[in-house]
């Protein structure tokens, strides 16, 4: 593995950070609204999985025109950036759901629970869900 290999691999893991912070806090919206936790995945889908697509499309793409270079580390970034954005994404979309699904998803849906403490002076202002929404 060269430097140039790894540059790559942060700069796609910075990305792909940016994509699992946005469906927790919208998969965290829902578990504060009221939700369970395969209608908190639904919600987090709802909200935010087209946009994780348009702009890792758009980032995948736009990237990918690098591997036509001549020069060898250039064309290696842009295919290597190309293939572990859209990894990412299939992650975020496919693994990151079912691991909220199971055990994940419980001590996540415990640990918020736990931070709730109802103290009669303040109010939750919950986000407003509506059917059909998107």
């Amino acid at each position: 593995m060269d430097v140039g290999s790894v540059l790559t691999a942060s700069v796609a893991l910075g990305i792909a950070v940016d994509d699992t912070l946005h469906f927790l806090t919208w998969f965290r919206g829902g578990l504060r609204a009221g939700l369970g936790r395969s209608e908190a995945i639904q919600y987090a889908y709802e909200r935010c999985a087209r946009a994780m697509v348009e702009t890792t499309l758009i980032c995948s793409l736009g990237l990918v025109v690098l591997a036509e270079s001549q020069f060898i580390p250039t064309s290696r970034f842009g295919w290597l950036i190309f293939f572990l954005l859209l990894a990412a994404l299939a992650d975020d979309l496919i693994l990151l759901p079912a691991m909220l699904a199971g055990p994940l998803g419980r001590a996540l849906v415990r640990s918020h629970a736990a931070r709730i403490v109802p103290t009669g002076r303040s109010k939750v202002i919950r986000p407003p869900i509506r059917s059909g929404e998107g």
